[in-house]
């Protein structure tokens, strides 16, 4: 196998790795949205922001109704793969911090 054959497969498991570990993340979410119902909440948006010239890293919103009023937390990191991970990580350790929902519809 020449260099460039191996560089190419270290690349592609390198790649491969990203893919499976961030689809594990996305089917965390999937279980936690459906779990939050136990928890009284229920989720009303995700969505996730690139970085941007005034924001070095990827941020993630969470938008969820409680018994009591729409809140919403936010979560960043350097990748697009961390920033989900620590997102779902402090939604399911309950360490994220909620806010008022200033935009929710109603508020």
């Amino acid at each position: 196998m020449g260099t460039n054959s191996r560089a190419n497969a270290k690349a592609n498991k390198v790649g491969d790795d990203y893919v499976h570990r961030t689809g594990v993340v996305v089917v965390g979410f999937d279980q936690a949205v459906e779990r939050a119902d136990d928890r009284d909440v229920w989720f009303q948006g995700l969505s996730v922001r690139p970085p941007t010239a005034l924001r070095a890293e990827w941020l993630v919103v969470m938008r969820v109704n409680t018994e009591e009023q729409p809140v919403v937390a936010f979560h960043s990191a350097g990748t697009f793969a961390e920033a989900l991970k620590g997102a779902l990580e402090r939604f399911e350790n309950g360490s994220l911090v909620w806010k008022d929902d200033a935009y929710a519809a109603g508020s």
